[in-house]
């Protein structure tokens, strides 16, 4: 059958009415997953969002004011072992890393602000990125949709910004858009702005592409957000992976080997704590890098792109003159 994930932004789960509707959709779907964003719960409340049924629940509660907040929870059924957690102070997000039906994965509910969205998000990124291990799935409310052109009904009413670069830089996959081609369908209606949009979504790694059988948009009921549902079946083998090499000649140079020297640095400032084992550190160490120097990699390469487009525009030109 495979792990069933389900996502929902609930507007708030402070009303024992709300947190009774959240568990009923939660039986309903027969999810093993479950993500879940804008609970305004504070962290002194969280207790009272707790079911039986899932007795892996991971809280960021807002730690002054009923905003925010998410939580991410797994079914008793589903076999699941704990490496780490990590949690934002306002609320935001929560990355829990483990072993899900015998598959190493990172998983991740977000919850992004109504501003600012692109420096939020790729801020989070790069912690994920510090931090992954195994196959990765975030599911949530990203307030900006991936692509402005589909997944808007009014451009001039959801503006101009989206995600589609700089999930391609994370090496992250619109699940829901890879299944479902050019369909239009949408998980939040704005009465403010008379707009409909696509902002709840899943994003997942490379490697899951092959495992993920459905991804699904519910009907808006008693929140003012759609659900979104995930298929993912674990057994199934992904392809096999193009093996990485380092290009040595991003050594050569002594400023970009500081700024690697630098980037270590840094990330072993903010990653070595406590709640994160030897075992997430070190492999978790390795993608950084690798992410890094890719990043590197591809920078220099639109740098020589330019470059001979210069160049060629000059010869271009200097030919045309030559010719009349």
């Amino acid at each position: 059958m495979g792990v069933q994930v389900y996502s929902l932004n609930v507007r708030g789960l402070n009303s024992p009415f709300r947190r009774r509707l959240l568990w009923k959709d939660a039986k309903s779907a027969q999810c093993n997953v479950l993500m879940v964003q804008e609970t305004h719960l504070l962290a002194s409340d969280s207790h009272r969002c707790s079911n039986p049924d899932f007795p892996h629940i991971f809280y960021s509660p807002s730690e002054k004011k009923k905003k925010a907040g998410v939580l991410l929870a797994i079914r008793r059924s589903v076999a699941f072992t704990l490496s780490s957690v990590i949690t934002d102070t306002k609320g935001r997000y929560v990355i829990v890393q483990g072993v899900l039906d015998n598959l190493p994965v990172t998983l991740a509910t977000i919850y992004a602000p109504n501003s600012r969205q692109i420096s939020f998000l790729r801020r989070f990124f790069k912690k994920l990125q510090s931090v992954a291990t195994g196959s990765i799935v975030v599911g949530g409310d990203f307030n900006i949709p991936v692509d402005v052109s589909l997944d808007c009904n009014s451009i001039s009413r959801c503006g101009r910004k989206d995600l589609k670069s700089l999930i391609a830089e994370f090496n992250l996959h619109d699940i829901w858009r890879y299944l479902h081609g050019g369909e239009r369908d949408y998980t939040f209606h704005s009465p403010v702005h008379l707009s409909q949009s696509r902002i709840d979504y899943y994003l997942v790694s490379y490697d899951l592409l092959w495992k993920v059988s459905q991804s699904t948009i519910g009907l808006t009921t008693w929140s003012d957000h759609a659900p979104i549902s995930l298929t993912v079946h674990t057994g199934i083998p992904g392809p096999p992976l193009p093996q990485w090499r380092l290009n040595a000649y991003l050594l050569k140079n002594p400023d970009r080997v500081q700024h690697l020297e630098l980037s270590l640095s840094e990330f072993f400032i903010f990653n070595d704590t406590p709640e994160v084992s030897i075992y997430s550190l070190w492999n978790s160490h390795k993608a950084y890098m690798r992410g890094t120097l890719l990043q590197m990699a591809s920078f220099l390469k639109k740098q020589r792109l330019h470059s001979l487009s210069l160049a060629l525009n000059s010869l271009s030109k200097l030919h045309s003159n030559i010719v009349t």
